[in-house]
């Protein structure tokens, strides 16, 4: 049996990778602003923030015209997040 090959993967634009951590570098002032939403970041600024993550990467796609851009949840708070498998409950 041989191996199915896939195309490379294209590489990411190192932009990417400096927003995020501009991201986590302000991640404080993100949680105070866009509580329990998704962020976009594109070149050190918050382009789209919504409860939705399709709506945060349609706009960030029109804004920054790529798709690779820095998307995260920002959490504020304590978050329990529960699993079928794990609890009292489980089989």
């Amino acid at each position: 049996m041989t191996e199915k090959e896939y195309p490379p993967v294209p590489p990411i634009d190192p932009r990417y990778f400096q927003d995020l951590d501009w991201a986590y570098a302000h991640y404080n002032r993100l949680a105070a602003a866009y509580p329990n939403q998704w962020v976009a970041v594109v070149d050190g600024r918050v382009v789209a923030a919504s409860l939705d993550l399709g709506v945060v990467e349609e706009e960030a796609l029109q804004v920054a015209g790529r798709t690779d851009v820095a998307i995260l949840f920002v959490e504020h708070g304590i978050h329990v997040y529960a699993h079928p498998t794990l609890g009292p409950h489980a089989p």
